[in-house]
């Protein structure tokens, strides 16, 4: 933005719209060509040429075409001014690579994200009038072909592209919620795709973001209200994951269930900054109430039928010792089996926990508490799992469920 307004300025000032003091300035009636180097933000290595071509009409009014032409840079401004000097002014075509402009820019105003890595064409078209007292009128940016990554290859955005409309030009605003998409944001190994931003552009220093939409796992995702400003402070918002596809989450799951079916929502808070990239804090989670969900186990003998006796005595206690005649098999022990060896899902009836995966040095948390039944006996009516593990997030993402369970009606 920064980059863009200077060069703006610039063009204008050449164009005769304004002087250094805002006032309308009007160059001698002569026709003929100026040019010269302009040096951006004291870069020599970007070093702009530009070339003014002056025609004045018999009637008065003067005609300046302008030319840039530099690394990463091309582009044509003219304007039309009158003796009485009013007239008009437009930018019929200019474009910026991101690419060779974003260091430049960034060391002057964005310390920050120096070592950030940029691409893209931006692309801006203005027209506007001119009058005694200064100009107006409106800009539109158009960004194509787009990528941003941060310094450490934590997050990477590719496939930007958006417009940007500011309709009152010198006012770096805009009026009307603006759209900016991109193909996939990659935060490690988990990728967000088909992304939709939507922005409030507030100050030439400072920029609303509306919300964020897109598709992980299959699932739909949205973020919450947030703002961007120079200052580079941390970042916090809500971020809400709809119809996740538990069978997507297979490798993030414990290694005790083997298979797992069904849709879960999801909620957690999410924070950035500079310093310290992307931290997680406390979600929670939530089996959509239509969802048709099961998991079933790896095998796992003894983890759900160690809990309870493999026969039940019918005799009374003095004649217990003559052993299984007076005793049979405990029909509860056998299904338990049959879960705990993968033989028998489980049919999900509820899914709720809780999430707090902590930040850079912390341990994760995740609680969740599982009420299902077997999916073909009522010998168990139902099967409650509480799995809470706590660790490094790594270990916390494969850890084996734990053996805190109840069974009954």
């Amino acid at each position: 933005m920064h980059s863009g307004r200077r060069w703006i300025f610039f063009a204008l000032n050449i164009l005769g719209v304004v002087s250094a003091s805002a006032a309308a300035s009007v160059l001698p009636p002569i026709d003929g060509s100026l040019s010269g180097d302009f040096i951006p933000f004291g870069s020599t290595k970007m070093g702009i040429h530009w070339t003014a071509t002056l025609a004045t009409s018999e009637a008065g009014d003067q005609t300046v075409s302008l030319v840039f032409a530099g690394p990463g840079l091309k582009a044509r401004a003219e304007s039309v001014k009158t003796a009485g000097g009013t007239g008009t002014w437009r930018i019929p075509q200019a474009e910026v690579d991101l690419s060779s402009w974003f260091e430049t820019v960034a060391t002057r105003f964005f310390p920050g994200v120096l070592g950030f890595q940029a691409a893209g064409t931006v692309s801006l078209r203005g027209n506007g009038g001119i009058a005694p007292s200064g100009y107006a009128g409106s800009l539109q940016f158009e960004l194509s072909g787009g990528s941003l990554s941060d310094a450490a290859g934590d997050w990477t955005f590719s496939e930007l592209a958006g417009r940007l409309e500011c309709p009152d030009f010198p006012a770096w605003t805009s009026a009307t919620p603006q759209r900016l998409v991109f193909g996939e944001l990659k935060v490690g190994e988990t990728s967000l795709k088909k992304g939709v931003i939507d922005y409030q552009v507030e100050s030439a220093n400072r920029i609303r973001i509306l919300g964020i939409h897109g598709e992980i796992l299959g699932a739909r995702i949205a973020c919450g209200e947030f703002v961007i400003d120079s200052t580079n402070s941390p970042i916090e918002t809500k971020v809400w994951v709809e119809a996740l596809d538990l069978a997507a989450l297979r490798t993030y799951l414990p290694n005790a269930v083997a298979e797992a079916h069904g849709t879960i929502n999801a909620e957690i808070q999410v924070r950035w900054s500079v310093e310290e990239g992307f931290e997680f804090g406390h979600g929670t989670l939530q089996l959509r109430p239509e969802a048709n969900a099961s998991i079933r186990l790896a095998p796992s003998p003894g983890l759900l039928s160690s809990q309870v006796p493999a026969r039940i005595s019918l005799a009374p206690a003095w004649l217990r010792k003559m052993g299984r005649s007076f005793s049979q098999a405990f029909p509860a022990h056998q299904t338990l089996e049959a879960i705990e060896n993968g033989e028998q899902p489980l049919m999900v009836e509820s899914i709720e926990g809780g999430i707090d995966l902590g930040g850079q040095g912390k341990e994760a948390l995740v609680v969740l508490h599982i009420v299902a039944h077997p999916a073909k006996t009522d010998a168990v009516k139902k099967v409650r799992l509480n799995v809470k593990v706590a660790g490094p997030l790594s270990d916390v993402l494969r850890y084996g469920m734990d053996q805190h369970l109840s069974f009954g009606p």
